[in-house]
């Protein structure tokens, strides 16, 4: 059987130019930035596999439009962030378009904890849930709250599964943690955005025929 790839769009973020740079600065010359970016797309992926739906990330929710949803004394939600997003965007009505019902997503795979991809968690309370030790590590206390984790916010009792980086090497990625048992579908660490931050790799073997596929949404 073939795999298949989503993408689902869970609603869209303006954020400030200057962000969608590196540069010297840091957060100071964003929240500093007086222009707004274009609207984009805040998605989620579902990986349709012969073992079961996988998602990848959760997007966000629409309560990230309401105010005291993000916490007033944090200067980049109050100055540097924007968001658009209803109900009807969120991912558990989003994959009920796609014929899932939440149930039927057995793992969801968190590329890291930041609310634009944690932030539908609490659709996906039978799932487990994965993510990297380390984005677990800096996400916690008040220096992951500084880093703008928004632990309060997650579902009560959140306890994610983390990913056993003991597999072989896969190209230049010198750890990998294979997710399926076909051994396709891989996990790997891509620190940068945030230390914990991690990637997911579709190994294709030669003779297969998988797809990618847009839905309508």
């Amino acid at each position: 059987m073939s795999v298949r790839i989503y993408p689902i769009s869970t609603g869209q973020v303006r954020v400030k130019n200057s962000q969608l740079l590196r540069a010297f600065g840091g957060p100071w010359r964003v929240m500093g930035d007086p222009h707004w970016s274009d609207w984009l797309p805040i998605h989620a992926w579902l990986i349709d596999h012969p073992e079961g739906p996988i998602l990848v990330d959760s997007g966000e929710t629409c309560r990230a439009c309401t105010a005291g949803y993000f916490p007033r004394w944090h200067p980049y939600y109050r100055r540097s962030a924007d968001f658009a997003i209803t109900a009807d965007d969120e991912v558990g009505p989003a994959l009920m378009r796609l014929g899932l019902r939440v149930a039927d997503v057995r793992k969801v795979l968190l590329t890291h904890l930041h609310t634009d991809h944690a932030g539908g968690l609490h659709h996906l309370r039978a799932s487990a849930v994965y993510v990297s030790a380390e984005e677990w590590r800096v996400a916690q206390g008040v220096g992951g709250a500084l880093r703008g984790y928004l632990a309060h916010r997650w579902p009560q009792g959140f306890a994610p599964r983390f990913y056993d980086f003991s597999g072989p090497p896969l190209g230049p990625f010198p750890r990998t943690c294979a997710i399926t048992q076909a051994g396709d579908v891989i996990v790997v660490p891509t620190p940068g955005h945030t230390s914990g931050h991690l990637s997911i790799a579709h190994k294709i073997a030669p003779s297969s025929q998988n797809t990618a596929a847009r839905p309508r949404l």
